[in-house]
């Protein structure tokens, strides 16, 4: 069961990128892996706003480690060196929910897509954790959380 519904979460856009997005990278999207991979080891490497973007819309289980760990990156890059004004926080909720990775994606909030996904993995105590955590800070609701 859920609390929302796939489109009211945006899940339904996001796998029409997805598939967008793997079909455009269907020939090399294990050498991109490797590349994001070695970029995200480097310091002096940055993490650029299409490298996330593709990556989070291609991602696998398996990749769930390099996606946080990107966004990690991305996150604490200087904001001037930041390219366009794509917004992350939901998207990736929405890969976290689409690979129904509850647990990793408690370590990058976006409100309701968490919830959703806590509520139909029976994560009762998260979810009040969750919510509890998001009341106290007073988060403003939009139309895709």
């Amino acid at each position: 069961s859920q609390l929302y519904s796939q489109s009211a979460l945006g899940i339904d856009n996001y796998l029409h990128a997805r598939k967008k997005i793997k079909e455009q990278l269907a020939n090399f999207s294990d050498k991109f892996r490797t590349k994001m991979t070695d970029f995200v080891a480097d310091p002096k490497n940055m993490i650029f706003t299409e490298d996330l973007k593709n990556m989070v819309h291609i991602a696998e289980p398996s990749d769930v480690d390099l996606v946080t760990n990107m966004v990690k990156k991305f996150n604490s890059q200087n904001s001037e060196f930041r390219f366009g004004s794509f917004v992350f926080g939901p998207v990736v909720m929405r890969m976290f929910y689409f690979l129904d990775a509850p647990k990793e994606a408690l370590q990058l909030v976006s409100f309701q897509i968490l919830m959703d996904l806590l509520y139909s993995n029976e994560m009762y105590d998260e979810m009040y954790r969750v919510f509890e955590k998001v009341k106290e800070k007073q988060i403003n609701m939009s139309k895709y959380p």
